[in-house]
């Protein structure tokens, strides 16, 4: 019979990958007014910001170490998207069309060198969502009226990827 007990960091993976989840539904349901945009993506720079802290003090017992200080960082950001003294909604917004095509792009190469690995399921499904990443991309750069669905993009790839780092980590969980 597997061992039932789950280690402290694969608790914190679950937690972690639950709290990303629940960040890009929000953020993808969060399209219904620009003021609640800016109130989720703070309060979720916020959060996973805590959860940073937390993770540093509960890790290494020190503020300061690298999840601690990127921890800080986005606590800030946070708040200064909330009170509007940066327009970070903006910024985030091109940053994430330029993401889109980027992680499409990677995603297209991993699936190439999967498909000549032999390993074909992986390879096929990469290339999809790879050419559906930079395809969304290209939209939201080449036709401007489209940036009114870049939230709902980003918070489903969000969610999607809280997603697969659950999967991921119960698989390993599973494994031991």
């Amino acid at each position: 019979m597997a061992n039932t007990k789950v280690s402290k960091s694969a608790a914190l993976k679950i937690v972690q990958s639950v709290i990303v989840i629940i960040v890009g539904v929000l953020i993808a349901c969060a399209v219904i007014n620009t003021d609640f945009i800016k109130y989720v993506v703070g309060i979720a720079f916020l959060v996973l910001g805590a959860f940073l802290l937390f993770r540093s003090v509960y890790d290494t017992k020190s503020f300061i170490m690298p999840y601690g200080v990127f921890g800080g960082i986005l606590i800030g950001v946070g708040i200064a998207t909330m009170v509007d003294y940066i327009p970070l909604l903006m910024i985030i917004r091109n940053f994430i069309y330029v993401s889109l095509i980027v992680l499409g792009a990677l995603l297209i190469l991993d699936g190439i060198v999967r498909l000549a690995l032999g390993k074909t399921n992986n390879g096929i499904v990469e290339l999809i969502i790879g050419a559906i990443l930079v395809t969304v991309g290209g939209l939201f750069i080449g036709i401007p009226e489209m940036s009114e669905y870049c939230w709902i993009a980003f918070g489903v790839v969000v969610a999607l990827y809280g997603v697969y780092t659950l999967i991921v980590t119960i698989v390993q969980i599973s494994k031991k």
